[in-house]
């Protein structure tokens, strides 16, 4: 019999998020059992909660534990059971009869993915017919080097259908237990999710929740047959359960709004299990700094490149550091091309010079072999790009990284510059932007580690400006100008380069702004920390009469899309620190006056630590418009939602203004 006990087997229980508890009734009836889909459920058209939704989660029961049979490869196993039922509401919704999952296969590590099965019900004539999954509709096929993917489609889908799925996840890394997640881009019904664990495994439990949640644990007695012996423990079972979850859709400024969606996190402290094994998982920072030298991963980064003679050559008569240093990447450019992939294991050197293309690690640990060997010190620097979510730096996993760059160090110990020398759009300290984060992992070759920031290694700014003249039939001709530096920089190549070809870049750049001509255009997009571009245009604008109505910003810089929700439950992510100019200098036609002209406007929201300086002059015949921003935080606290959304208003209000010019009578 089970019972309910107080929760101590768990070292530390951390709330990322404020969790409330207790009970509340799905707003769909549903029988969790597999196949007893009722016929309500197939009669449904909408989820009140969420009368948008293409598709809805009508249930989620999840069982997950610690399998101790030593039978199992020699080792325990983790083994996760999974049952989705789903309803689909809208066209869109049938997407969701897709489904696709990854898992490990190596010779080390043989995870699997087995137990599947698929079930699609519909109403038909008042009945309900049901349709199994074919095998020809399954597949499970290598993806990568040591990753394998299954994937299956539901069959007989459509609007009104009810999918149910049913697989088992087992992997013999028991000391990675998959989180318990709530919350999907489709809103649920209810979910019920478990995790049972021998008292001989210690956890530390993270849970992460913006929404209501129920908890439980329970204890039974237990046994395992372990080699000849017998062994009994109290088996522990948490259990978590949540109804009419919302939907945590992608939203605007968030580089990975899924690190927020509900779930807990279980992260594995130690097993004590006498006479079979006494392990502790409990790390620091420092261990794994010196699980990554330890494994000879690092062992090419700060190796002697192998063809020094080249390499020489390559740099020779080069004496400005910066210069030298970028020599060196276009050397190892020349010789590896990035194949676009970002990881943080790099191969053999041997491997990638002979094969000519390379990921990201690959490259940057050929960069930095070169660099150490012509008297810079290179060092590795491991960190998680904000698209993959939050580092939470009480979570110590090596598998907390995702990519690989380098701190340079000038031979003198005068300067340091951070590179990524896969990147052609980026330069010394000029990262993307999804680079930019508070703490990355230095490690050097003596293996001590430290947290380094790399938000603001250069200043992020960008400069718009426009020389204009405006004649009495309302068209406006000049020069349009952008100068930048630090993301922005790297964000202005890195769409130039993305483009089909420079007609096509133009062609966006002239729809966007609504140009009638757009010449002569240039663009410095050389290897540097800085990017600049230039054109000369045509705008014609609106003569009505004696009037003329245009408006002084050539674009709209401040998307009005962006805050257009009244609220907002996860952080706002900007790109970089905004530090934005535009300055505009027009001609007005002879014989016409100014009528109506924006007011100034100096406005701060310290909040979000924000200003806006906008001013609007007509100097004796020249308009002379002044327009700063300055964000300086990069993320926002939800919290403060409210406050940006109005200071953003601002913004967008200012971007609209339109001028008014008349004749004049004299």
């Amino acid at each position: 019999m089970r019972r309910t006990i107080k929760l101590y087997i768990f070292q530390a229980a951390v709330m990322l998020f404020a969790c409330t508890f207790g009970a509340n009734a799905q707003t769909i009836k549903v029988n969790p059992k597999f196949g007893n889909v009722s016929k309500a459920e197939l009669e449904m058209t909408e989820y009140a909660p969420d009368t948008s939704a293409v598709a809805v989660i009508l249930y989620k029961g999840a069982e997950t534990e610690v399998d101790i049979n030593l039978h199992r490869d020699n080792t325990f196993a983790i083994i996760k059971k999974v049952h989705e039922r789903i309803k689909v509401l809208k066209e869109p919704g049938t997407r969701y009869a897709n489904f696709e999952f990854g898992y490990t296969y190596t010779n080390r590590l043989k995870e699997e993915i087995k137990n599947i099965k698929v079930e699609t019900y519909n109403l038909v004539n008042g009945k309900t017919e049901k349709t199994k999954m074919s095998k020809k509709f399954k597949f499970d096929e290598k993806f990568t080097e040591n990753v394998r993917r299954v994937s299956f489609t539901a069959e007989n889908v459509k609007v009104g259908s009810v999918i149910e799925v049913e697989y088992t996840f087992e992997s013999p890394n028991y000391t990675n237990v998959p989180d318990l997640v709530f919350q999907t881009d489709i809103p649920i019904n209810q979910v019920v999710e478990t995790f049972s664990y021998p008292e001989y495994f210690t956890f530390k439990k993270t849970q992460r929740s913006l929404e209501h949640l129920d908890y439980s644990q329970s204890e039974e007695n237990a046994s395992e047959t372990i080699g000849m012996s017998t062994l009994s423990y109290r088996l522990f079972t948490d259990k978590f359960s949540a109804v009419d979850m919302p939907a945590m859709v992608d939203e605007n400024l968030s580089f990975n709004s899924a690190q927020y969606r509900s779930r807990v996190i279980y992260d594995l402290g130690g097993v004590y299990i006498p006479g079979v094994v006494n392990k502790t998982f409990n790390k620091n920072w420092a261990a794994v700094d010196h699980d990554f030298i330890d494994a000879g991963i690092l062992k090419d980064f700060f190796a002697k490149y192998r063809d020094k003679d080249e390499l020489l050559a390559a740099v020779a008569g080069i004496e400005e550091d910066e210069a030298k240093i970028a020599a060196v990447v276009k050397f190892v450019a020349d010789r590896v091309k990035w194949n676009d992939d970002v990881d943080k294991y790099p191969s053999p050197a041997k491997d990638v010079l002979k094969k000519g293309t390379g990921d990201s690690a690959d490259i940057n640990a050929l960069v930095a072999s070169a660099l150490n060997t012509i008297g810079y010190k290179a060092e590795p620097v491991f960190l998680r790009r904000r698209t993959r979510g939050i580092l939470v730096i009480f979570q110590i996993t090596a598998s907390a990284f995702d990519a690989l760059m380098i701190k340079v160090t000038a031979p003198d110990n005068s300067k340091v510059w951070y590179l990524d020398g896969a990147r052609k759009d980026g330069y010394l300290n000029v990262l993307p932007a999804h680079y930019l984060v508070e703490q990355a992992r230095l490690i050097n070759e003596s293996e001590f580690g430290e947290w380094v920031d790399l938000r603001n290694l250069s200043r992020h700014k960008i400069v718009h400006s426009i020389v204009a003249s405006l004649d009495e039939t309302g068209l406006m001709t000049g020069t349009a100008k952008t100068e930048a530096t630090g993301a922005y920089s790297y964000s202005i190549k890195a769409k130039y380069h993305g483009a089909e070809s420079q007609e096509a870049y133009l062609e966006a750049l002239q729809n966007r702004d609504e140009l009638d001509e757009l010449s002569e255009f240039q663009i410095d997009d050389s290897y540097g920390p800085t990017a600049s571009l230039s054109y000369q245009f045509e705008k014609e604008y609106s003569l009505t009469g004696d009037k003329i109505y245009f408006k002084p910003f050539l674009s709209k810089f401040h998307s009005e899309s962006y805050f257009r929700k009244e609220t907002r439950k996860i952080p706002i992510d900007f790109e970089q620190p905004e530090d934005f100019s535009y300055i505009a200098l027009v001609d007005l036609p002879e014989g016409w006056e100014v009528e109506e002209m924006p007011e100034p406007i100096k406005l701060t929201c310290p909040p979000v630590n924000a200003k806006l300086v906008f001013t609007c002059q007509n100097m004796g015949g020249k308009l002379i418009v002044r327009y700063n921003v300055n964000i300086n935080e990069m993320v926002v606290a939800a919290d403060h939602y409210a406050d940006l959304r109005a200071f953003w208003e601002q913004l967008v209000n200012i971007e609209k203004s339109v001028i008014v010019l008349k004749k004049s009578n004299q």
